[in-house]
Protein backbone atom coordinates (compact mmCIF):
# COMPACT_ATOMS: atom_id res chain seq x y z
CA UNK A 1 0.00 0.00 0.00
CA UNK A 2 2.85 2.34 0.90
CA UNK A 3 4.43 1.74 -2.52
CA UNK A 4 1.26 2.83 -4.31
CA UNK A 5 1.02 5.90 -2.09
CA UNK A 6 4.48 7.02 -3.19
CA UNK A 7 3.71 6.15 -6.82
CA UNK A 8 0.65 8.36 -6.65
CA UNK A 9 2.58 11.14 -4.94
CA UNK A 10 5.32 10.99 -7.58
CA UNK A 11 2.78 11.02 -10.40
CA UNK A 12 1.09 14.06 -8.87
CA UNK A 13 4.42 15.84 -8.50
CA UNK A 14 5.24 15.04 -12.12
CA UNK A 15 2.18 16.98 -13.19
CA UNK A 16 3.90 20.09 -11.83
CA UNK A 17 6.44 19.70 -14.64
CA UNK A 18 4.42 20.37 -17.79
CA UNK A 19 4.79 17.90 -20.64
CA UNK A 20 6.56 19.48 -23.58
CA UNK A 21 6.24 18.77 -27.27
CA UNK A 22 9.18 19.34 -29.56
CA UNK A 23 7.43 22.35 -31.09
CA UNK A 24 7.13 23.94 -27.64
CA UNK A 25 10.82 23.52 -26.82
CA UNK A 26 13.24 26.37 -27.33
CA UNK A 27 15.51 25.49 -30.21
CA UNK A 28 18.83 27.14 -30.92
CA UNK A 29 22.03 26.50 -32.80
CA UNK A 30 25.33 26.14 -30.96
CA UNK A 31 28.36 26.10 -33.24
CA UNK A 32 30.43 23.11 -32.07
CA UNK A 33 33.89 24.05 -30.88
CA UNK A 34 36.46 22.35 -33.17
CA UNK A 35 38.62 21.53 -30.14
CA UNK A 36 35.60 19.93 -28.44
CA UNK A 37 34.80 17.91 -31.57
CA UNK A 38 38.37 16.69 -31.81
CA UNK A 39 38.29 15.65 -28.17
CA UNK A 40 35.03 13.76 -28.74
CA UNK A 41 36.27 12.00 -31.89
CA UNK A 42 39.25 10.72 -29.94
CA UNK A 43 36.88 9.32 -27.31
CA UNK A 44 34.50 7.72 -29.83
CA UNK A 45 36.59 6.53 -32.81
CA UNK A 46 34.59 5.20 -35.75
CA UNK A 47 34.47 1.40 -35.98
CA UNK A 48 36.53 0.82 -32.82
CA UNK A 49 35.45 -0.09 -29.32
CA UNK A 50 35.36 2.81 -26.90
CA UNK A 51 37.69 2.82 -23.91
CA UNK A 52 36.47 0.58 -21.06
CA UNK A 53 36.39 3.52 -18.63
CA UNK A 54 33.43 4.94 -20.59
CA UNK A 55 31.46 1.78 -19.79
CA UNK A 56 32.56 1.28 -16.19
CA UNK A 57 29.73 -0.32 -14.19
CA UNK A 58 30.32 2.23 -11.43
CA UNK A 59 29.27 5.03 -13.80
CA UNK A 60 25.60 5.98 -13.63
CA UNK A 61 24.63 6.78 -17.26
CA UNK A 62 21.75 8.98 -16.11
CA UNK A 63 21.69 12.62 -15.00
CA UNK A 64 20.83 13.45 -11.40
CA UNK A 65 20.29 17.05 -10.31
CA UNK A 66 21.00 18.27 -6.79
CA UNK A 67 19.78 21.79 -7.54
CA UNK A 68 17.40 23.42 -9.99
CA UNK A 69 18.95 23.69 -13.43
CA UNK A 70 18.10 24.28 -17.05
CA UNK A 71 19.09 21.35 -19.28
CA UNK A 72 19.93 21.52 -22.97
CA UNK A 73 20.87 18.81 -25.47
CA UNK A 74 23.03 19.40 -28.54
CA UNK A 75 23.16 17.02 -31.49
CA UNK A 76 26.69 16.30 -32.73
CA UNK A 77 26.50 13.57 -35.36
CA UNK A 78 25.33 10.03 -35.95
CA UNK A 79 26.94 7.01 -37.56
CA UNK A 80 23.91 4.74 -37.69
CA UNK A 81 22.56 2.58 -40.47
CA UNK A 82 19.11 2.95 -38.93
CA UNK A 83 16.80 5.95 -38.73
CA UNK A 84 16.50 5.99 -34.96
CA UNK A 85 14.13 7.83 -32.66
CA UNK A 86 15.50 9.44 -29.51
CA UNK A 87 14.14 10.94 -26.32
CA UNK A 88 14.45 11.29 -22.57
CA UNK A 89 12.54 10.19 -19.51
CA UNK A 90 12.29 11.23 -15.87
CA UNK A 91 12.09 8.59 -13.15
CA UNK A 92 12.40 7.80 -9.45
CA UNK A 93 13.19 4.55 -7.69
CA UNK A 94 10.08 4.89 -5.54
CA UNK A 95 10.36 1.61 -3.67
CA UNK A 96 14.16 1.94 -3.32
CA UNK A 97 14.74 -1.60 -4.55
CA UNK A 98 17.41 -0.49 -7.01
CA UNK A 99 15.35 -1.64 -10.00
CA UNK A 100 13.31 0.99 -11.85
CA UNK A 101 10.41 -0.14 -14.00
CA UNK A 102 8.81 1.84 -16.80
CA UNK A 103 5.82 2.36 -14.52
CA UNK A 104 8.09 4.55 -12.41
CA UNK A 105 8.70 6.95 -15.31
CA UNK A 106 7.01 10.25 -14.62
CA UNK A 107 7.64 11.50 -18.14
CA UNK A 108 8.78 10.01 -21.43
CA UNK A 109 9.26 12.39 -24.34
CA UNK A 110 10.48 11.70 -27.87
CA UNK A 111 12.72 14.57 -28.93
CA UNK A 112 13.81 13.51 -32.41
CA UNK A 113 11.47 11.19 -34.31
CA UNK A 114 14.22 10.80 -36.89
CA UNK A 115 17.60 11.27 -35.22
CA UNK A 116 19.44 11.24 -38.57
CA UNK A 117 21.59 13.98 -39.97
CA UNK A 118 21.45 15.73 -43.31
CA UNK A 119 22.81 13.41 -45.99
CA UNK A 120 21.90 10.34 -43.96
CA UNK A 121 18.13 10.32 -44.36
CA UNK A 122 17.37 13.08 -41.85
CA UNK A 123 17.40 16.83 -41.27
CA UNK A 124 19.57 17.25 -38.18
CA UNK A 125 22.73 19.33 -38.33
CA UNK A 126 25.63 19.29 -35.91
CA UNK A 127 25.00 22.00 -33.34
CA UNK A 128 21.21 21.86 -33.28
CA UNK A 129 20.22 22.30 -29.65
CA UNK A 130 17.04 21.70 -27.66
CA UNK A 131 16.48 23.51 -24.37
CA UNK A 132 14.44 21.05 -22.32
CA UNK A 133 13.63 23.62 -19.64
CA UNK A 134 14.24 23.95 -15.91
CA UNK A 135 14.09 20.92 -13.67
CA UNK A 136 13.93 20.89 -9.88
CA UNK A 137 16.48 19.46 -7.49
CA UNK A 138 16.07 15.70 -7.18
CA UNK A 139 15.33 15.19 -10.89
CA UNK A 140 16.65 11.99 -12.41
CA UNK A 141 16.86 12.03 -16.19
CA UNK A 142 17.60 9.12 -18.49
CA UNK A 143 17.60 8.66 -22.26
CA UNK A 144 16.25 6.12 -24.68
CA UNK A 145 16.71 5.22 -28.33
CA UNK A 146 14.27 3.27 -30.49
CA UNK A 147 16.37 1.39 -33.02
CA UNK A 148 15.04 2.29 -36.47
CA UNK A 149 12.08 3.83 -34.68
CA UNK A 150 11.32 6.23 -37.54
CA UNK A 151 10.67 3.24 -39.79
CA UNK A 152 9.80 0.15 -37.81
CA UNK A 153 11.20 -0.05 -34.29
CA UNK A 154 13.26 -3.17 -33.61
CA UNK A 155 14.14 -2.57 -29.97
CA UNK A 156 14.27 0.23 -27.42
CA UNK A 157 17.46 0.82 -25.45
CA UNK A 158 17.48 2.76 -22.18
CA UNK A 159 20.15 4.23 -19.95
CA UNK A 160 18.77 1.86 -17.32
CA UNK A 161 20.60 -1.28 -18.38
CA UNK A 162 18.18 -3.78 -16.90
CA UNK A 163 15.40 -2.50 -19.19
CA UNK A 164 17.35 -3.32 -22.35
CA UNK A 165 16.41 -6.47 -24.29
CA UNK A 166 19.96 -7.84 -24.06
CA UNK A 167 20.61 -6.56 -20.53
CA UNK A 168 23.74 -4.70 -21.65
CA UNK A 169 24.72 -1.05 -21.50
CA UNK A 170 24.01 0.88 -24.69
CA UNK A 171 25.19 4.32 -23.69
CA UNK A 172 28.77 5.48 -23.11
CA UNK A 173 29.49 8.83 -21.51
CA UNK A 174 32.30 11.08 -20.41
CA UNK A 175 32.62 14.66 -19.22
CA UNK A 176 34.81 16.98 -21.24
CA UNK A 177 38.06 18.17 -19.70
CA UNK A 178 36.52 21.53 -18.71
CA UNK A 179 33.48 19.77 -17.14
CA UNK A 180 31.17 22.00 -19.14
CA UNK A 181 29.64 19.19 -21.20
CA UNK A 182 28.74 15.55 -20.75
CA UNK A 183 29.24 13.69 -24.00
CA UNK A 184 26.98 10.71 -24.66
CA UNK A 185 27.09 8.10 -27.39
CA UNK A 186 24.52 5.37 -28.03
CA UNK A 187 24.88 1.94 -29.63
CA UNK A 188 21.76 0.88 -31.55
CA UNK A 189 22.47 -2.84 -32.12
CA UNK A 190 22.34 -5.81 -29.73
CA UNK A 191 25.59 -6.29 -27.83
CA UNK A 192 26.62 -9.44 -29.70
CA UNK A 193 26.10 -7.80 -33.11
CA UNK A 194 27.47 -4.30 -32.52
CA UNK A 195 30.88 -2.77 -33.21
CA UNK A 196 30.66 -1.05 -29.79
CA UNK A 197 31.93 2.30 -31.00
CA UNK A 198 28.84 3.93 -29.42
CA UNK A 199 28.51 6.65 -32.05
CA UNK A 200 25.19 5.70 -33.62
CA UNK A 201 23.94 8.89 -31.98
CA UNK A 202 26.26 11.47 -30.45
CA UNK A 203 25.01 14.37 -28.34
CA UNK A 204 25.98 16.49 -25.36
CA UNK A 205 24.20 17.55 -22.19
CA UNK A 206 24.79 20.95 -20.64
CA UNK A 207 23.32 22.54 -17.51
CA UNK A 208 22.80 26.10 -16.32
CA UNK A 209 24.20 26.67 -13.76
CA UNK A 210 27.26 24.61 -14.67
CA UNK A 211 27.75 23.67 -11.01
CA UNK A 212 24.63 21.48 -11.30
CA UNK A 213 26.36 19.44 -14.00
CA UNK A 214 29.56 19.23 -11.97
CA UNK A 215 27.57 17.75 -9.08
CA UNK A 216 26.00 15.23 -11.46
CA UNK A 217 29.46 14.30 -12.72
CA UNK A 218 30.71 13.70 -9.18
CA UNK A 219 27.65 11.78 -7.96
CA UNK A 220 27.48 9.59 -11.06
CA UNK A 221 31.20 8.78 -11.08
CA UNK A 222 31.24 10.05 -14.66
CA UNK A 223 34.83 9.95 -15.93
CA UNK A 224 36.38 13.27 -16.92
CA UNK A 225 38.52 13.34 -20.02
CA UNK A 226 42.04 14.57 -19.48
CA UNK A 227 41.92 16.52 -22.72
CA UNK A 228 44.49 16.60 -25.51
CA UNK A 229 48.06 16.19 -24.40
CA UNK A 230 50.11 19.34 -25.06
CA UNK A 231 52.86 18.91 -27.59
CA UNK A 232 56.27 18.81 -25.91
CA UNK A 233 58.39 21.91 -26.60
CA UNK A 234 61.14 21.53 -29.16
CA UNK A 235 64.37 21.61 -27.20
CA UNK A 236 66.99 24.04 -28.43
CA UNK A 237 70.25 22.38 -29.27
CA UNK A 238 73.14 23.57 -27.14
CA UNK A 239 75.61 26.07 -28.48
CA UNK A 240 78.84 24.61 -29.77
CA UNK A 241 81.49 24.33 -27.07
CA UNK A 242 84.76 26.11 -27.52
CA UNK A 243 86.46 22.76 -27.88
CA UNK A 244 84.74 19.80 -29.47
CA UNK A 245 86.08 16.71 -27.74
CA UNK A 246 86.83 13.60 -29.75
CA UNK A 247 87.16 15.25 -33.18
CA UNK A 248 90.54 15.66 -34.90
CA UNK A 249 92.05 19.14 -34.87
CA UNK A 250 91.60 19.92 -38.61
CA UNK A 251 87.86 19.19 -38.46
CA UNK A 252 87.52 21.02 -35.12
CA UNK A 253 89.11 24.16 -36.53
CA UNK A 254 86.93 24.15 -39.62
CA UNK A 255 83.73 23.39 -37.67
CA UNK A 256 84.34 26.22 -35.19
CA UNK A 257 83.92 28.71 -38.02
CA UNK A 258 80.70 27.25 -39.47
CA UNK A 259 77.52 29.10 -38.34
CA UNK A 260 75.10 26.23 -39.03
CA UNK A 261 74.10 22.75 -37.93
CA UNK A 262 76.53 19.94 -38.76
CA UNK A 263 74.04 17.75 -40.58
CA UNK A 264 74.91 14.09 -40.51
CA UNK A 265 78.14 14.65 -38.59
CA UNK A 266 76.84 13.09 -35.40
CA UNK A 267 78.03 16.02 -33.34
CA UNK A 268 74.45 16.96 -32.36
CA UNK A 269 75.23 20.57 -31.33
CA UNK A 270 74.56 24.09 -32.53
CA UNK A 271 77.55 26.07 -33.74
CA UNK A 272 78.23 29.69 -32.96
CA UNK A 273 76.58 31.94 -35.59
CA UNK A 274 79.46 33.96 -37.03
CA UNK A 275 78.40 34.87 -40.54
CA UNK A 276 77.23 33.19 -43.69
CA UNK A 277 80.22 34.53 -45.57
CA UNK A 278 82.65 32.91 -43.12
CA UNK A 279 80.77 29.63 -43.37
CA UNK A 280 80.95 29.59 -47.15
CA UNK A 281 84.64 30.42 -47.01
CA UNK A 282 85.45 27.50 -44.75
CA UNK A 283 82.84 24.97 -45.80
CA UNK A 284 85.07 23.38 -48.41
CA UNK A 285 87.82 23.00 -45.79
CA UNK A 286 85.38 21.14 -43.54
CA UNK A 287 84.42 18.75 -46.32
CA UNK A 288 88.04 18.05 -47.34
CA UNK A 289 89.15 17.72 -43.72
CA UNK A 290 86.41 15.13 -43.15
CA UNK A 291 87.39 13.16 -46.21
CA UNK A 292 91.03 13.28 -45.23
CA UNK A 293 90.21 12.09 -41.73
CA UNK A 294 88.23 9.12 -43.04
CA UNK A 295 91.00 8.27 -45.53
CA UNK A 296 93.79 8.21 -42.96
CA UNK A 297 91.61 6.50 -40.33
CA UNK A 298 91.01 3.58 -42.66
CA UNK A 299 94.74 3.29 -43.12
CA UNK A 300 95.27 3.23 -39.36
CA UNK A 301 97.05 6.57 -39.20
CA UNK A 302 94.33 8.46 -37.29
CA UNK A 303 92.69 7.72 -33.91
Amino acid sequence: MRKYFWLGLWAAAALAIPSLSLAALEQRFVEPDPILLEEIRELFPEGREVAPRLLDFRVDPNIRLYREAEIELTFLWEGAGFQNSFGYFLYQDLDADGVVSESEFSRRETLWENASQVGSGGELRSGETLVLGKFPAGTRMGFFLEANGYRDSNATYFTLDHLNPDGHRHLAMMATSDREWIVLGIEDLPWDRSDRDFNDLMFTVRADPQSALEEAIESGNIPVNRGPEPAPPSPDLPEAPEKIVGVPEPIREAAASAPAYLEGSGLGCRLSPASQETFERYAWRLQWAGLAYLYFKRRGKMP
